[in-house]
């Protein structure tokens, strides 16, 4: 009996590696990409993967290890929502985390030579791309987001249909929409009003870096729903400075968000910031 054991155990292990070859087996490192890559990360996290996809020379220990500063020897890094802004005392980096990918904005040489442009070249990774290749790097970027107190949340491009109930807004926690609708409200009160009788507003991003204020690069326009004209655009820099702009990309002055926030907090309107926020729809330019 014992011998008819060890035969039927030897044919079950020959017929074993006759159906799945020894070098077919997936290697254990390609299980553990697999395993980061469907891990989640917040979105700080995505936004310093994209900057590190797009700077060969950089890596995320690295990144952790270098002091913050405001001259040209430490490391500039600000949040807004969704967009993201590194540098290093010269040309910044921006990254901005979208539902599925990264799109970094970045300074490019120049084609004469003459110097680097602004905000003139810009790449798209996907999420999953990125968590391969830098998941393992999760532990030294949490270092660099518990630093910058940077946000540890996710999917803060995709903006909310549910009114706070917060009772003021607040520089360090209001969103992109609310932003926009606190624009609104602050510069243009007549189509602050027609956008709510019209069912909200809708909101494109464009490059920036033409103008000559172009804050962190990206260009925001808004007009209410259903409206044929009568939009206005303005750039935010990192430090929440805001630059407006008219017909033929005219700069039309400038204002800070704290003021804008302080505005809309004294005159009781955060009510009606909140509710045309919710109505405010990010569109494909």
């Amino acid at each position: 009996m014992k011998r008819r054991n060890t035969v039927l155990a030897l044919v079950a292990a020959t017929t074993l590696m006759a159906v799945a070859p020894v070098a077919n087996l997936v290697p254990a490192s390609n299980l553990v990409m697999t395993a980061q890559a469907s891990a989640s990360y917040n979105d700080s996290e995505y936004a310093l993967m994209g900057y590190l996809a797009l700077d060969d020379s950089m890596t995320a220990k690295k990144l952790a290890k270098i002091r913050s500063s405001k001259d040209s020897v430490g490391i500039l890094l600000h949040q807004r929502g969704n967009h993201y802004n590194i540098g290093f005392g010269a040309h910044d980096t921006t990254m901005i985390v979208n539902a599925n990918d990264v799109t970094v904005l970045y300074d490019a040489p120049k084609s004469d030579g003459s110097g680097m442009g602004e905000k003139n070249a810009s790449k798209t990774y996907s999420k999953a791309d990125l968590a391969n290749r830098f998941g393992s790097d999760k532990a030294y970027l949490d270092q660099v987001i518990t630093r910058y107190h940077l946000s540890t949340s996710s999917n803060q491009a995709a903006p909310t249909a549910k009114v706070s109930n917060t009772s003021e807004l607040g520089y360090e926690t209001i969103t992109p929409m609310e932003t926009a609708a606190a624009i609104t409200y602050y510069r243009q009160p007549r189509m602050f009003k027609d956008a709510l009788k019209l069912g909200g507003m809708n909101l494109t991003q464009s490059d920036s870096s033409s103008v000559d204020e172009p804050g962190n690069g990206i260009m925001f326009s808004l007009l209410p729903k259903n409206a044929q004209q009568g939009d206005f655009s303005y750039a935010v820099d990192h430090d929440g400075q805001i630059y407006f702009y008219g017909a033929g990309d005219t700069h039309h002055g400038s204002v800070n968000l704290r003021k804008v926030i302080q505005t809309v907090n004294d005159d009781g309107a955060v009510n009606q910031v909140r509710k045309l926020a919710s109505e405010t729809d990010l569109q494909q330019n």
